[in-house]
C-alpha cells in the first residue's frame, strides 16, 4: 500500500488536531480479475482518507516499456475501478498516484505485476480447460527507488550507509571516476541502475545500485546468479545479489539491494573500435570472440538479452566480457517475461515480448558483421556520427533498410561481409528469433 501526506484544506490552525498530510493517503488493492490478452480487465482500488482525494490516476507500463496513463472510474466514495485491455503478451506493471483537493499530489509506485498471456484452450477427449493467469499478490511490493546522485552521496560514507552485514563493502573506499571532467563516484549508468567502483581488502569490485526495478528483481537476479555460478562461462562475471544493503539520505529507515561483482577491466565496444580502426586483426579477433561467446550461450539455452556497445567490454587481447544482466534470460525465470526490449540500434525492429534463448540472434549478427566490415573498410566508422548508442547501423537503418546508405556500403565490400549483410537485411522481414540467423549457423 501507499501512504502519503496531505495538508488540511480549511486554511485555519488546529491546536489539538494533527493536520492531514499527503503521506496519510493509503492505497489498497481490493480485487483483481483474471488477466487475459485482448480482453478488458479490472483492478479495484480503495483510497483513503476518502474526503481528501480528488483524483486517482494509474500508469501502466507494458512489456515494451511503453507507458499510458488511465483515470480509474470512481464507483463509490473512495473506491475506484481501473479497466485496461492488454495488447501484448509479457509482463505489465501498474503504479497509482492520488491528487488532493489542493492540487497537490505525490506519486509512489506499487509494483502490481502480472504476466499477460493469451487465453488458451486445451482439448482432451473428455473436456476443454481454459488456463487462467492471475496477478500474484505475493509480488505486490511498494518501492520508490533512489536516484544516481542519492546513491553517490550515500556511498561517500559507506560506514554509515552500508548495512553492517556487508562488512567488506562497508569498510571499503569508493573511488572517483578519473575519466570525467567533474569529480564523481559514478562510473556508468544504465536502464536500471548506476555502477560504482569500490576498493576493499579483498579486491576491487563493481557495485550496481538500482534506480528502478520491479518486484521480481530478487527472483531474477538470484536465478541468474545461480546459473552463472554453476556454468562458469568465462565471458560472464559472477555476482552476488545483496538485499537490504544501502540506504540514502531521506530514506534512512529503508535499505536497498545492490549487485556486487569483480571489477572487469576493458573498453566498451565503441572505444575499442575507435582505437583499433587501423588494426583489422584486432577487430577480427573481437568479432570471433563475440560469436563464440553467443554460441556458448545458445548451447546453454540462455541469452544476455541486451547486447550493445555499452554492454560488451573488450580486454587488451580482444576477448570480450558481457556486463549488465538486467534483461538476461535463463530457463528458471522464463515465466517472468522480458524486463526490457534492448537498445534500438542493436535489436530487431519486430522484437516484442519474447523471452527465450534466441534473444541475442539478431544483435549478435549485427555486431559481428559490423566488426568484419570495419576490419575491411574502417572509413565506415563515419556512420557512427559520434553516437555512443550505436556502432554504424542505426535504428532508422533497420526500420528502412532499402534506404540505408551504410548497408549499401557494407554490401559493396563483397565476400563474407556481403553475405552476412544480405542475411541481416533478409532477417528484418522475419521474426526476431529467426532460426536462419542462429549464431550456431554463422562462421
Amino acid at each position: 500500500m501507499i501512504k502519503g501526506k496531505k495538508k488540511s484544506s480549511r486554511g485555519r490552525t488546529l491546536s489539538n488536531k494533527k493536520k492531514k498530510t499527503i503521506d496519510d493517503i493509503i492505497f489498497e488493492i481490493q480485487k483483481v480479475e483474471n488477466i487475459y490478452l485482448g480482453e478488458k480487465n479490472q483492478i479495484h482500488v480503495k483510497v483513503s482518507p476518502e474526503k481528501y482525494i480528488k483524483l486517482v490516476e494509474a500508469t501502466i507500463t507494458d512489456p515494451l516499456l511503453r507507458q499510458m496513463i488511465i483515470k480509474p472510474k470512481k464507483i463509490s466514495k473512495g473506491n475506484f475501478e481501473l479497466r485496461f485491455k492488454p495488447k501484448e503478451t509479457g509482463k505489465y506493471s501498474i503504479s497509482f498516484y492520488a491528487r488532493t483537493k489542493q492540487k497537490k499530489f505525490k506519486r509512489e509506485e506499487i509494483g502490481v505485476n502480472s504476466i499477460i498471456r493469451e487465453k488458451t484452450v486445451e482439448t482432451s477427449t473428455s473436456s476443454m480447460a481454459a488456463e487462467t493467469y492471475n496477478i500474484d499478490f505475493s509480488k505486490i511490493k511498494k518501492r520508490t527507488w533512489p536516484s544516481s546522485s542519492a546513491y553517490s552521496i550515500a556511498l561517500q560514507n559507506p560506514k554509515q550507509n552500508i548495512a553492517e552485514s556487508y562488512e567488506i563493502i562497508r569498510n571499503g573506499t569508493f573511488e572517483k571516476n578519473p575519466m570525467v571532467k567533474y569529480p564523481t563516484l559514478i562510473f556508468g549508468s544504465g536502464n536500471f541502475g548506476t555502477v560504482f567502483k569500490v576498493k576493499t581488502d579483498g579486491g576491487i569490485y563493481a557495485i550496481k545500485c538500482f534506480t528502478r526495478g520491479s518486484p521480481d528483481l530478487e527472483i531474477r537476479y538470484m536465478a541468474i546468479s545461480s546459473f552463472l555460478k554453476a556454468k562458469k562461462l568465462p565471458f560472464f562475471t559472477e555476482f552476488n545479489y545483496m538485499d537490504n544493503a544501502v540506504r540514502v539520505m531521506g530514506k534512512k529507515e529503508t535499505y536497498f539491494p545492490i549487485l556486487m561483482m569483480s571489477w572487469v577491466t576493458g573498453e566498451n565496444m565503441n572505444q575499442y573500435i575507435k582505437r583499433n580502426l587501423n588494426n583489422p586483426n584486432a577487430l577480427t579477433v573481437t568479432a570471433k570472440s563475440l560469436l563464440k561467446s553467443v554460441q556458448e550461450m545458445v548451447k546453454s539455452n540462455i541469452a544476455h538479452g541486451d547486447l550493445s556497445g555499452d554492454n560488451i567490454l573488450v580486454r587488451e587481447n580482444g576477448e570480450i566480457n558481457l556486463i549488465d544482466y538486467d534483461g538476461m534470460y535463463v530457463p528458471a525465470i522464463s515465466s517472468l517475461g522480458a524486463s526490457e526490449a534492448g537498445h534500438e540500434a542493436f535489436q530487431h525492429p519486430k522484437r516484442m515480448t519474447e523471452f527465450n534463448e534466441r534473444l541475442d540472434y539478431f544483435s549478435c549478427l549485427l555486431i559481428y558483421v559490423t566488426l568484419l566490415a570495419l576490419s575491411k573498410k574502417p572509413e565506415l566508422w563515419q556512420f557512427n556520427d559520434g553516437d555512443g548508442d550505436k556502432l554504424i547501423i542505426s535504428g532508422d537503418d533497420l526500420n528502412d533498410p532499402s534506404h540505408s546508405q551504410v548497408l549499401k556500403e557494407m554490401l559493396k565490400i563483397g565476400g563474407k561481409v556481403k553475405t552476412l549483410t544480405n542475411l541481416l537485411i533478409k532477417s528484418l522481414s522475419k521474426e526476431s528469433g529467426w532460426e536462419q540467423i542462429s549464431p550456431l549457423l554463422i562462421s
